[in-house]
């Protein structure tokens, strides 16, 4: 049994098929386990479950291996694209009873559009929460076959929203909540408080996610750090544009 669903005390009821046609958003930042609740959830009840994962179609579609690589921003729309008509496509399907994205679904807005589609369609939906320290995060992205470069995984970490019981018909938490917030806290007293992030380089030097960026941050964090130059958002994005376009 996954090891954290004994912290729930309605696990049972979690684990349960839904009566009624339901969509579940498994949310949390890559490595806290996420697929390994999906599998096992899928298993229970492989003829009226469906698991939509973004990795597995971003992976299928371009055959990515080991650390990701840079990626066209076209190819990311194509991937999300998809990923909306399976879930549709699943809903529709009167044979299954629940429909499980397995993705980040970090902010309010991302989980919203789908939780919308599901309103609109009359489904029930439910949110499962995942909370684990970035050390362990960290950890476990190193033993996966497809890692995540750790900038990504520190931006997602910072951006996290967490999310409203308002937002589904039933919200499930594994892990502490309080114990995830207080490390978070912790963690952005002792980082660098870097005054551009990975979307601003992105955006200023018209790439994709991918390695370079994580490379362009450290750089910076390291000069900020060394004080060789002025932790100051314009002044950074000037350099940035100059120093690597």
């Amino acid at each position: 049994m996954f090891k954290y669903v004994r912290e729930i005390r309605t696990k049972r009821k979690m684990l349960k098929t839904p009566k009624d046609k339901t969509l579940t958003l498994l949310i949390g930042i890559q490595g806290v386990g996420k697929s390994t609740l999906a599998e096992q959830l899928k298993k229970k009840d492989p003829h009226k479950r469906e698991v939509i994962s973004s990795d597995t179609i971003r992976f299928k579609l371009y055959e990515a291996k080991g650390i990701m690589e840079d990626y066209e921003k076209a190819f990311e729309s194509k991937v999300w694209r998809l990923i909306t008509s399976q879930i549709k496509e699943c809903l529709l399907n009167s044979a299954i009873k629940e429909c499980i994205f397995d993705a980040t679904n970090i902010r309010r807005d991302e989980r919203k559009k789908y939780v919308k589609l599901a309103e609109k369609l009359g489904v029930n939906t439910r949110g499962i929460v995942f909370y684990k320290s970035l050390e362990s995060i960290k950890n476990q992205n190193a033993s996966r076959e497809r890692k995540v470069p750790e900038e990504v995984i520190n931006s997602f970490y910072n951006r996290f929203q967490h999310p409203k019981k308002s937002e589904f018909d039933e919200l499930y938490r594994i892990g502490s909540k309080r114990h995830f917030e207080k490390k978070r806290k912790e963690h952005r007293k002792n980082e660098i408080n870097l005054k551009v992030n990975g979307f601003d380089i992105m955006n200023i030097l018209k790439i994709t996610p991918g390695k370079k960026v994580g490379k362009i941050i450290k750089y910076y964090e390291n000069k900020v750090e060394k004080g060789l130059i002025k932790n100051n958002r314009r002044n950074l994005l000037k350099d940035c544009q100059a120093r690597f376009s």
